[in-house]
This record gives structure tokens, C-alpha cells and sequence, in this order.
């Protein structure tokens, strides 16, 4: 089974399938993306929290 990056898609390894789950998939970010999506994910973490602060 081939592992890619699921944002820009780039050939990250292989592994061998195992079981009745080899058709499973999560998600497998390179190093680059991985640091873009969790910017994002932090970006809006924080902006929730700033929308439910009590005044």
C-alpha cells in the first residue's frame, strides 16, 4: 500500500496491508503540511476560545 501526504499528495513510503483493515485510512501529512494544518487547527482553537470568553 502506498502512503501519501492527504494535502499535496506526495509519496510519503509503503506498508504492507494487514488484515481485513488494510483499506483503512487515516490521515498521513509530510512534515510540511503537517506544520500548516496544525497552524490552522491552533488558529482556530484559539479563535473559538476567544468567542466564548466570559466577560
Amino acid at each position: 500500500m502506498i502512503i501519501a501526504c492527504c494535502v499535496c499528495k506526495n509519496i510519503l513510503g509503503t506498508k504492507e496491508p494487514y488484515g481485513e483493515h488494510s483499506q483503512d485510512f487515516t490521515h498521513t501529512y509530510c512534515e510540511e503540511c503537517y506544520d500548516i494544518e496544525m497552524a490552522k487547527l491552533d488558529k482556530e482553537e484559539y479563535s473559538k476560545n476567544e468567542r466564548f470568553e466570559v466577560q
